[in-house]
């Protein structure tokens, strides 16, 4: 049995019902368990980290007297998520159901090597500084936990051949022997070690040549993401944003090309929209009435 940090056992996952476990309030049970986190945080003055409150519109308020009022309806605006923020070691920290915050992005210098003769990898702003959140989809967060057990997998198999990373203060140089903050990569070879886009950029030149796909490259994939989406019906500015575009244009020149694409399927969805088998469905009935008397 766990012990956590008030020294109190938590017997939610002992409960059973007719032999199995009861999850019935499984999610209230995680947020009780990072509750009790955060209180040990504070308390040991490790962290300040609190639940965001859920907005919640209020709809009719009754006033039984004139120095008091009581709320007698109203709604959350959204659902209640497990969402926190707060302050870890003089940096900000943002949890939140599925979304990805875009703070910063991984560079390198060739000029500098480190004991490994590799190039020196360092922290810097986002292109462009497009600080921005990105939502994700189940899908992606699913994959997202397959990824993060496998890893577990892989550092327990390859033990200490396992690369880690770690950020150095104040330079935000990276760095594979212990000094600074422990860093966990998500695009990460099998032993740990970090997948430089220019590994990308090369199995993109693979794909373009030997496939022969001329009009293929890495980019492509961001243009495909930027286009699907606005077929989809997503407004030009929150694509945008989503893809930290400088400049609104270059996500409006892909609108434009989706909106020609559009405009050349516009005759047959006419045809479908004013037919008058459509428009008139007792025509269809005569028709078929028509057919059945000349057979007759």
């Amino acid at each position: 049995m766990v012990n956590y940090p008030n020294k109190k056992k938590n017997n939610h996952y002992t409960s059973m019902i007719e032999g199995k476990h009861n999850t019935a309030h499984r999610g209230m049970n995680l947020e009780e368990d990072i509750n009790l986190t955060n209180e040990y945080y504070l308390s040991h003055d490790i962290a300040v980290i609190h639940k965001k409150p859920t907005p919640i519109q209020i709809v009719k308020v009754s006033y039984p007297e004139r120095s008091s009022a009581k709320i007698v309806e109203a709604y959350f605006r959204t659902p209640s998520t497990t969402d926190y923020n707060g302050i870890y070691k003089g940096k900000y920290i943002d949890f939140e159901a599925k979304e990805l915050h875009i703070q910063r992005q991984i560079q390198y210098r060739e000029s500098e090597t480190d004991e490994n003769g590799n190039s020196i990898l360092y922290f810097s702003t986002p292109k462009y500084n497009s600080f921005r959140t990105v939502q994700l989809d189940d899908e992606t967060i699913a994959l997202l936990k397959r990824t993060k057990e496998q890893q577990e997998k892989n550092r327990e198999a390859y033990d200490s051949y396992y690369v880690h990373y770690y950020e150095e203060a104040h330079t935000r140089n990276l760095n594979t022997v212990g000094n600074g903050e422990a860093l966990y990569f998500v695009n990460c070879n099998a032993d740990g070690s970090f997948i430089k886009p220019r590994t990308m950029q090369h199995a993109s030149r693979v794909i373009h040549q030997e496939l022969n796909l001329p009009s293929f490259d890495y980019h492509s994939l961001r243009h495909t993401h930027c286009t699907e989406l606005l077929e989809s019906g997503v407004p030009p500015k929150v694509v945008q944003m989503r893809l930290g575009h400088k400049d609104i244009r270059t996500t409006l020149n892909i609108y434009e090309h989706i909106t020609k694409k559009m405009e050349e399927n516009t005759q047959e969805i006419l045809n479908q929209m004013y037919a008058v088998s459509t428009l008139c469905p007792r025509f269809n009935q005569t028709q078929e009435e028509s057919k059945k008397d000349v057979v007759e």
